[in-house]
C-alpha cells in the first residue's frame, strides 16, 4: 500500500512539473523569433515599401500568448521619424509579413 502511494506521488509529479514547463514555453516569448520577426519586417519596409532607415524611428515586437498560436502571437509596431507618435502594426500572414492594421497617418499601404 504505502509502494502504490509513492508510485501515485512521484507520477503526479512528473505530470504536474510537465504542465509547468508546457506552460511556461507556451506562454513566454522567444527572443530568436522576435529578432527574426524585426529583421523581416525591417527588410519588408526596405525593399518592399521603399522607406531608409533613417525613416524608421522604431520596431517593436509584441508578444501575445492569449492570441491564436506559434508565429500568429507576434506582432511589429513601427513607428516612422516623421509620425513618432503613430503607429503602424505588421504581423505575419501565410508566412509572409504583412500589414495587421492601418494607423491614422501617411505612411498606411496603397
Amino acid at each position: 500500500m504505502k509502494k502504490k502511494s509513492v508510485i501515485i506521488s512521484i507520477v503526479s509529479l512528473v505530470i504536474i512539473l510537465a504542465a509547468a514547463v508546457g506552460g511556461y514555453y507556451y506562454l513566454t516569448p522567444r527572443a530568436s523569433v522576435e529578432e527574426q520577426m524585426e529583421k523581416d519586417v525591417r527588410e519588408y519596409l526596405y525593399t518592399e515599401r521603399g522607406y531608409t532607415e533613417e525613416e524608421i524611428r522604431e520596431v517593436d515586437i509584441r508578444f501575445d500568448a492569449l492570441k491564436e498560436t506559434g508565429i500568429q502571437r507576434y506582432k511589429a509596431i513601427v513607428y516612422f521619424s516623421d509620425e513618432p507618435e503613430t503607429d503602424y502594426g505588421f504581423m505575419y500572414i501565410d508566412g509572409e509579413i504583412a500589414p495587421a492594421y492601418i494607423g491614422n497617418g501617411k505612411h498606411n499601404p496603397e
